[in-house]
């Protein structure tokens, strides 16, 4: 994977200050649709996107599988 779940944790609250998407691609040098992608799964599955099973997530990014 290109982004940890650290990072993305970390994306996704600079995104909900404000940061911008094309921003945050820049700060962790991906492209910007990489971001997008990541931020989704983040959003849809949580912590358990980087696991060999993902399952979506009832509250979002900040559930913790």
């Amino acid at each position: 994977m290109k982004l940890t779940y650290k990072q993305v944790s970390d994306a996704a609250q600079m995104e909900s200050e404000g940061v911008e998407v094309w921003a945050l691609s820049q700060i962790f040098d991906v492209h910007d649709m990489t971001m997008r992608k990541y931020l989704r799964a983040y959003y849809k599955y949580g912590k358990s996107f980087w696991s060999p099973y993902p399952s979506e997530a009832e509250h979002g990014g900040s559930s913790e599988h």
